[in-house]
């Protein structure tokens, strides 16, 4: 719960930043915008392999409104 806390904070606040400054927040992350999403989501996606929270469905509802939804 506590990884899960520490992340959804982060992207918390780089929602924040994104409604401020666009998509130029990226710019302060050395792997960009694809790889941090591909970090968020795994994070995500291995926590709910073995647990299921609420805090856990807000960090995934916080990665669909930073990343958007993945399209199959």
């Amino acid at each position: 719960m506590l990884i899960c806390a520490d992340k959804l904070h982060n992207l918390k606040t780089i929602h924040e930043e994104l409604r401020k400054s666009g998509e130029s927040v990226w710019n302060a992350f050395s792997r960009g915008k694809e790889k941090q999403e591909c970090y968020y989501r795994k994070i995500a996606e291995t926590i709910a392999l073995h647990h299921s929270f609420p805090l856990l469905e807000q960090l995934q509802s916080e990665i669909k409104q930073v990343f958007g939804v993945i399209r199959t």
